[in-house]
């Protein structure tokens, strides 16, 4: 092996690492409470993170009856990853609900995610999840881990408002017990929830009150409890006003070391502090777990600068009364400065957006020299953990109406860095665009969730939501030299759509005829849609991709593995423009590149004027550690000409 070659598969092996921690430790999400919000309503924004080649789809499911004796069926191991599961009983009828639905494409196939669908009803309530790492383990191990993916399903079909929806949890986790570390924003138009839930039975949430931001990241937030007038809701939920709790949260903790009240007196246990006894520090080889790492801190640093308007010090030693050395609250107030538009004493949609999208741009935390020899030097498949990042495959911001109908969810449909905001009003219409429907029958799709199904990791000519991350993918590989243009079209098409949204809310309200509102916010969405995705496909002609072909485009799979097979590929580039051998690689779709295949220097040759080739093997680009399932899958190729300027373009493999 070459000494070239063996510090490229160096650095794959080590993004593949910090890819795989990415995944396991993703998503952000911010609420804000009525009182600090720009619209007098709650507004939620989360950013879902999960990698791997997910792919999304979006659906509005039905409201339903259930015959006696129906069950919700949850994980099969070992399809999805949870450590057991069980099929619940189903409720005699259930709400109507939009679903954006993560799948990911892992062990040959494409299977439906645990932990990364969002959730609306008809009611107005709004599900999405963070994971929150490791749990301490208690000394017998953890107690039932029953389900995962059922909670949030059940939690739409069934909540009329969101503390009904914490409810709900917290008898399910009651009876069957949790298979992960997570943390729950389940929200309406005027009170939002953080349920933050260990391994096992254990739990507590927290209302976030009206003046109130918080921010989320991939570690347990709520700290002291007010354990005051509480009283059992039902059998084993202890509740009062702001919190709601396992009734055995505190014994638990007690009981296996995590915690040793000062104060053997007080009753109330003011010095319980959930989040440092209940989130593991060490991992089982002693390293630092996911408590308080830049993983998580760095995310809510930023975050809170920006809400807040003022650089937020991670030496903050006031903040927290019982463990100050960790520093971080669990919200923070929105920031009033005299005669500043944004930083009116309360949040706006906007705010939240532009914290989804940041990348620390221009601290210390983004170092230039980290990612200037990356493709395109994007920020997102560095090592270091942003908000938008590469796992980031949706972001959405809830901007609640008056009434559901008129709910505009902003959806940008992968990293929203590179992606507009795009207005949907998902409990306001008839049917989603029509560009964007994927699923014939959602209900089907939704008892099918846990299903392999390879063929939904094929790349889809024409479909509206692959057309879109092909711009994304695009963009990438000339980020450093298209992002600030693209920046600035990101944000006027921004506040543009804000005003047609603007509009058509305000037209939707004055139709007093439900029926007529319906029609006409399913007929303004599916045009506006269109419109934002023929700007989409225009921003992505102007990035200039480069023309790919292949003589021929079938491979076999199966073959792939132990081949030694090269695989020929011929590009086009400006006639004034020579590639340079040394920044080319070549990757599956929706994926960081750079765990894919190399460029074999010595294959690169101009053919004629402006027409070069180029060979890869076969076994890196869809062998065993590849993404590459069976089907019509786009690969990207990427790299730098000789005057260093970024360019890129795709091809289409058929993989038998």
């Amino acid at each position: 092996m070459t000494t070239r070659k063996f510090i490229l598969s160096l650095i794959a092996i080590f993004i593949v690492l910090a890819l795989t921690g990415s995944t396991a430790l993703a998503c952000f999400t911010i609420i804000v409470g009525k009182d600090a919000s720009s619209t007098k309503k709650v507004i939620v924004g989360h950013n879902e993170d999960d990698g791997s080649r997910a792919v999304y789809r979006h659906a509005l499911v039905p409201a339903a009856t259930w015959a006696n004796g129906t069950k919700i069926p949850a994980e099969t191991h070992p399809a999805a990853r949870a450590p057991k599961s069980d099929d619940i009983p189903q409720v005699p009828s259930t709400f109507g609900y939009y679903w954006s639905e993560g799948r990911e494409t892992r062990v040959g196939t494409n299977v439906g995610m645990s932990a990364a669908d969002a959730f609306m009803n008809e009611n107005g309530v709004f599900v999405a999840t963070n994971n929150n790492g490791n749990a301490q383990v208690p000394k017998g191990g953890f107690e039932k881990q029953g389900i995962i993916f059922i909670l949030r399903r059940a939690i739409a079909e069934r909540a009329t408002n969101s503390r009904h929806g914490v409810m709900i949890a917290a008898e399910l986790l009651r009876d069957y017990g949790y298979g992960q570390s997570r943390a729950y924003t389940i929200s309406d138009a005027d009170e939002a929830w953080m349920l933050q839930v260990t391994q096992g039975n254990q739990y507590v949430a927290r209302r976030v009150k009206d003046d109130e931001i918080v921010l989320m990241p991939n570690m347990f937030t709520i700290r002291n409890i007010d354990f005051s007038n509480a009283k059992e809701e039902a059998p084993e939920i202890m509740a009062n006003d702001t919190f709601i709790w396992s009734k055995y949260l505190v014994q638990h903790a007690i009981d296996n070391g995590f915690y040793k009240p000062s104060d053997p007196d007080d009753k109330l246990y003011s010095d319980f502090d959930f989040a440092f006894c209940y989130q593991q520090k060490f991992d089982s080889n002693n390293a630092p777990s996911t408590w308080n790492t830049p993983r998580s801190t760095l995310r809510l640093s930023y975050g809170i600068s920006i809400m807040s308007g003022k650089e937020w010090r991670t030496d903050n030693t006031d903040v927290i009364p019982n463990h100050p050395e960790t520093g971080y609250p669990f919200s923070i107030k929105p920031a009033k400065v005299s005669g500043n538009s944004i930083y009116n004493g309360t949040a706006s949609p906007e705010l939240i957006k532009r914290v989804l999208r940041t990348h620390f741009e221009g601290s210390i935390d983004d170092p230039l020299e980290e990612r200037i020899a990356l493709l395109g030097a994007n920020p997102h498949d560095t090592t270091i953990r942003r908000t938008c990042d590469q796992t980031t495959d949706e972001s959405t911001v809830v901007e609640f109406g008056e009434t559901p109908a008129l709910t505009t969810l902003w959806v940008a449909f992968g990293r929203p860095c590179e992606q507009p905001y795009i207005p949907l009003h998902v409990m306001g219409i008839n049917s989603l665009p029509e560009k964007l429907k994927q699923m014939e029958n959602p209900a089907k799709e939704m008892a099918e969730h846990f299903i392999g199904k390879t063929e939904l990791s094929a790349y889809i000519e024409n479909d509206a939501w692959w057309t879109i991350r092909s711009m994304q993918n695009m963009l990438d590989l000339v980020y450093i030299d298209a992002i600030e243009g693209h920046t600035k079209w990101l944000l006027a098409k921004d506040a543009e759509l804000k005003t047609a949204n603007a509009s058509a809310i305000a037209f939707a309200k004055s139709l007093s005829d439900k029926t007529q509102q319906r029609a006409f916010l399913t007929d303004w969405d599916n045009e506006l849609f269109n419109s934002v995705l023929d700007s989409i496909i225009e921003v992505k002609n102007g990035l200039n991709p480069v023309e790919i072909t292949v003589e021929s485009n079938t491979i076999e799979k199966s073959k792939a593995a132990n081949s030694n097979e090269l695989i020929k590929f011929e590009f086009r580039m400006n006639k004034a423009c020579k590639p340079n051998v040394a920044t080319m690689w070549m990757g599956v779709g929706l994926t960081n590149t750079r765990t894919q295949g190399w460029i074999q220097p010595e294959s690169v040759r101009n053919v004629k004027e402006d027409l070069w080739e180029a060979e890869f093997y076969v076994k890196e680009l869809i062998g065993e550690n590849s993404f590459a399932t069976v089907g019509f899958i786009d690969f990207w190729l990427g790299g730098k000409d000789m005057m260093g300027k970024s360019f890129g373009g795709s091809v289409i493999l058929d993989i038998k």
